[in-house]
């Protein structure tokens, strides 16, 4: 079996996540936020949708959301869209191969710069993502902790 199946058949599993974000030291922006969520996840073709509804726990009080993030899947890489302003953008693209997941480039969206992480363990998803201002007034990291029902 390649390792892009076994990525399909863990992803297919993730029902629910651990969703924060956090401002790093140089930052200007608070973006300090925490939160729960569930997945209902469909599949079409060579892809997954998470369907994620989170509530966020801030210190202002509690914030229901809903997201759309979709994996593409292909023999070596996994491409990571997001749904932004009604259609599906792409964000990354992962490289996959028996030892480890890398980020094929970083994705620039200015004056912002995001790079990815998606890092397997037997019975979670970890996937990050950094945002970078250029002119260092923003800079973000946000952390999906994805997991099985029977897990966490």
């Amino acid at each position: 079996m390649g390792e892009n199946e076994r990525i399909y058949r863990i992803m297919l599993s993730m029902e629910k996540f651990e969703f924060e974000s956090i401002s790093l030291e140089t930052s200007d922006m608070s973006w300090n936020s925490k939160g729960l969520g569930q997945i209902k996840t469909e599949v079409i073709e060579n892809k997954i949708i998470f369907n994620e509804t989170i509530e966020l726990h801030e210190e202002f009080g509690d914030t229901e959301l809903k997201d759309k993030k979709m994996w593409v899947f292909y023999e070596d890489k996994i491409e990571f869209w997001h749904l932004r302003n009604g259609s599906y953008q792409k964000i990354f693209t992962f490289l996959t191969d028996q030892e480890k997941i890398v980020l094929e480039k970083k994705y620039d969206c200015k004056p912002d710069v995001y790079l990815g992480g998606l890092t397997l363990l037997e019975d979670r998803l970890i996937s990050t993502i950094d945002i970078h201002h250029e002119n260092h007034r923003k800079k973000e990291r946000i952390t999906y902790t994805y997991f099985r029902n029977d897990k966490n």
